[in-house]
């Protein structure tokens, strides 16, 4: 199983400095194989906390892929597993600060990818959704420069959707916060 996860870890990294350098498919590739192996480890190992978290983290990095490629519908699913198992792992650890800025980080992503394919009401929730385990986490770790930093994020992108549905005066509060 070691190997298996080294394989895996080594494939993404792969693919990120493919997706660096302008090689989309040939990161799609590797992240997809990467992601293969991940299901190969939950399928050995079941549902640990390790596991599930790797497998989240290898679905998003293919849909960031899938969405840079203009695959924006594969994004969406890869993105909707990857919270699954965010809100999974949730429950099974219940609101460490890893846990939650996971959980954000994968609403985050997904919010996006319903705003780029038109689905501007549930994009609102899931920001919503985000910003709100970020007002969690700094309320938990107080104002590092990290927590600051995925706030920022998080209102921004709930205004940017605001602005995009219309709610320009939802949008300005955010901004200004």
């Amino acid at each position: 199983p070691q190997l298996l996860r080294d394989l895996s870890i080594s494939l993404e990294r792969l693919g990120d400095a493919q997706r660096e350098a302008g090689q989309g498919a040939q990161a799609l590739e590797a992240y997809r194989e990467s992601l293969g192996l991940r299901r190969q480890l939950r399928e050995a190992l079941g549902d640990s906390p390790q596991v599930l978290r790797d497998l989240s983290v290898a679905l998003i990095k293919l849909g960031d892929a899938q969405r840079e490629a203009g695959q924006g519908r594969q994004a969406l699913e890869a993105y909707r597993e990857s919270l699954g198992l965010m809100r999974q792992l949730r429950e099974a650890l219940g609101d460490s600060p890893q846990v939650l800025r996971d959980l954000s980080v994968a609403l985050g992503k997904l919010g996006d990818a319903q705003l780029e394919a038109g689905q501007g009401g549930q994009a609102l929730e899931t920001h919503r959704e985000s910003l709100g385990l970020s007002r969690q986490l700094r309320e938990a770790l107080g104002d590092s420069p990290q927590v600051l930093r995925d706030l920022s994020v998080a209102i921004s992108k709930l205004g940017d959707t605001q602005r995009g549905a219309g709610q320009g005066g939802e949008a300005l509060e955010a901004y200004r916060e």
